[in-house]
């Protein structure tokens, strides 16, 4: 196929692959640009962790200019590989990544996530904060929750995470930050290009734990992130958006439902993707179009173009009816930013008559870095269904890994290294008013993956004369493999038995002791327009009474 020519579309290399395992091989494929001429093709590759991409040697790859395919036999079963493809053609230069392999093994435990709670919430919303602590436990993380007050500074709020990630640095790895816990600001960004604005956002001082940052009360003089970030970071508050029904503490209990029906598979979006260009002058949605492509293949995104503003508003007469016409895996939206709209799409206060079923959503417009004001149309999407977002034009968000597994939290700390690693090009797009970085970070649940499996049903523990014994309901997801059962115990979570799709219980040779945490996971081999990779469903966790 080909992709229809747009400045974002011919800074995109539309890159997908294929895998086989016997003989093993991974072929990359990319989609022609209608009306561009290709004069050279470059592929690197790397493993994931690596600094660079190389430029020359074994894993340095030329291919002829007309190629839409390459294969790579020099490679591993169950490895994870990185590879940059670079596109010299008539109108530029394209690039594009993709993360790729062949039965990539699940990781059991992900690490330590600190729930940070704004204390002022944490009554009205306890039970959805105890499926959360669950949640994030059925999908291999340990959790520490820390409650912090709005009045607090954001430096204090810092050394607590900071105390946490110092005692244990090899397991503290995300922060999930619910309500509105002290937002950190920036004085005198102006990434869009409009000016000194003296209040972007900018969790990466949560993010950033060791860098030398230039604080003054609750603002960062410091305008781009000191030192490489240790943490994924997220945040969902709802403060202050009151064009949205229900008070503060009700749209967040709307949130944490939806985030768990997601994680359940109850909710569960079509694998499309839907991009919306305002700005056709810059390539600022090449951040769409990469993601959309390695993540769900080009032939399943749709594009719609903005619509006609109404007179004197920033925004049409309605809200776009692509937002809610049908579910999307992925949203990119980019137009003329107030703050609380974006021309061509819709205006803050319209957002929630919107169902818009996508977890996953980039959005770019001016003053949208700003999102700690009332109505913040960045936020918006978060109240009309959406579960995570980032301010994405002209940075570049290197998203590929979740093809294969990775969380959006580990892609927005890649994205928060990368103007000083230089791992992932181009930096930025082609505008060049934006050369900070300490705004660059992500909107919802950090720990969010993109494929999701269903998950077993509930997990009952009994004794089988001195020692435990599992069972459970079998998960109604298709193609299941088998399912995987851990101990929870302190700091780790740990498998003990692994069993085929139809046994449905297991006789352990542990012993049955009163207070033993455990959970069992649903598991199959997952193929995405990236590669194959062993994934794993959100656990269900019992405790042996």
């Amino acid at each position: 196929m080909s992709m229809t020519s747009s400045l974002g579309a011919n800074s995109t290399v539309f890159l997908s692959a294929n895998v086989q395992s016997s003989p093993p091989a991974i072929r990359l494929n990319w989609e022609n640009i209608a009306g561009v001429t290709r004069s050279a093709i470059k592929i690197a590759r790397k493993l994931p962790g690596s600094s660079l991409f190389p430029t020359s040697g074994a894993n340095v790859w030329a291919p002829a200019a007309t190629a839409n395919t390459w294969t790579d036999t020099s490679i591993q079963v169950g490895q994870l590989y990185e590879y940059q493809v670079t596109i010299t053609h008539s109108a530029g230069t394209a690039y594009g990544h993709i993360a790729s392999g062949i039965e990539v093994p699940a990781r059991d435990m992900n690490g330590i996530v600190l729930l940070v709670v704004d204390s002022s919430l944490e009554s009205a919303i306890a039970s959805q904060l105890n499926t959360l602590e669950n949640d994030l436990v059925g999908y291999g993380w340990i959790v520490k929750r820390k409650s912090v007050a709005r009045n607090d500074s954001i430096s204090s709020v810092q050394a607590q995470i900071k105390a946490e990630y110092d005692a244990n640095p090899t397991l503290v790895r995300a922060a999930f930050i619910v309500g509105h816990a002290p937002v950190p600001s920036v004085n005198g960004l102006n990434p869009d290009g409009h000016g000194s604005v003296n209040h972007w956002s900018a969790d990466s001082f949560y993010a950033d734990l060791n860098g030398a940052w230039s604080v003054s009360g609750n603002s960062l003089n410091t305008q781009n992130i000191p030192s490489a970030v240790e943490l994924q970071v997220g945040r969902i508050t709802t403060a202050g958006m009151s064009a949205f029904p229900g008070s503060e503490a009700e749209q967040m209990i709307n949130y944490l439902n939806r985030l768990h029906s997601y994680k359940t598979k109850a909710f569960n979006p079509q694998k499309k993707g839907l991009l919306i260009d305002g700005f056709g002058g810059y390539n600022f949605s090449a951040n769409g179009y990469r993601v959309i492509s390695t993540s769900l293949s080009a032939k399943n995104l749709i594009v719609a173009a903005p619509m006609a503003n109404a007179a004197g508003r920033n925004c049409p007469a309605a809200p776009h009816p692509a937002l809610s016409s049908q579910s999307y895996r992925w949203t990119y939206l980019t137009g003329g930013g107030g703050g609380d709209s974006m021309s061509g799409v819709a205006c803050t206060d319209q957002m929630s008559g919107v169902n818009l079923q996508s977890p996953f959503n980039l959005a770019f417009g001016s003053y949208f870095g700003a999102w700690n004001g009332g109505n913040a149309f960045l936020r918006a999407p978060l109240l009309s269904g959406g579960l995570t977002i980032s301010w994405a034009g002209t940075i570049n968000y290197p998203l590929h890994h979740m093809a294969m597994g990775g969380t959006i939290g580990y892609s927005t700390q890649l994205a928060m290294n990368n103007k000083r690693s230089g791992m992932y090009l181009p930096l930025r797009a082609s505008y060049t008013a934006d050369g900070y970085d300490a705004y660059v970070g992500m909107l919802g649940d950090p720990t969010l993956v993109e494929n999701i499996l269903y998950p077993p049903g509930a997990l009952v523990i009994s004794r089988s004369g001195a020692n435990a014994r599992f069972s459970w309901t079998a998960s109604s997801e298709p193609g299941i493999a088998g399912y995987h059962v851990y101990k929870i115990s302190g700091n780790s979570i740990t498998k003990i038995a692994t069993t085929i799709a139809s046994d449905l219980a297991w006789t352990s040779n542990l012993p049955y002791v009163v207070g033993e945490k455990y959970m069992v996971r649903a598991y199959k081999l997952e193929t995405t327009s990236s590669g194959s990779y062993w994934n794993q469903s959100l656990g269900s966790l019992a405790t042996a009474q």
